[in-house]
């Protein structure tokens, strides 16, 4: 009886740890605010910083893969001033540690004949949670209308 008794409380000890390290659950406002956060650092035109916001072999559609590609092409675009970065979402899923986000942008911009311009469209994202750095750029693609 006794061997039963510490069978079951080992069981016990095991399933209260096994539960209390399951996966984190997570939720849509959680991806609507790190496009918000990517929102901004679009308008801050930092290209280091903006490819931190993707994983380590993130997508920037079919321009760039990886960080430091991500980095070095962004790098090239200096031919206007983003003054404003707004992005509205139309759905989230989430699935465990990903996410797949649609919605629409607008960008306005000052070009280099110190003309104002906005380019808008829609775009997809999926994100990747990365534990110690959060939500991750995996891939995002625009559509400019």
């Amino acid at each position: 009886m006794k061997l039963n008794l510490n069978f079951f409380v080992s069981g016990v000890l095991l399933l209260t740890v096994a539960l209390s390290c399951t996966k984190q659950k997570h939720t849509n406002e959680e991806i609507v605010q790190a496009m918000a956060k990517y929102d901004s650092l679009i308008v801050k035109q930092n290209p280091a910083e903006i490819a931190q916001a993707f994983t380590p072999d993130g997508k920037l559609g079919d321009a760039a893969m990886g960080r430091e590609s991500i980095q070095q092409f962004l790098s090239k675009i200096n031919s206007f001033k983003v003054l404003d970065q707004t992005s509205v979402t139309n759905t989230v899923q989430i699935r465990g540690d990903s996410a797949l986000q649609t919605g629409s942008y607008v960008q306005t911009d000052v070009n280099t004949k110190n003309d104002t311009v906005k380019a808008m469209g829609t775009f997809t994202c999926k994100w990747k949670w990365i534990d110690g750095e959060g939500w991750k750029i995996a891939n995002i693609v625009t559509h400019p209308f």
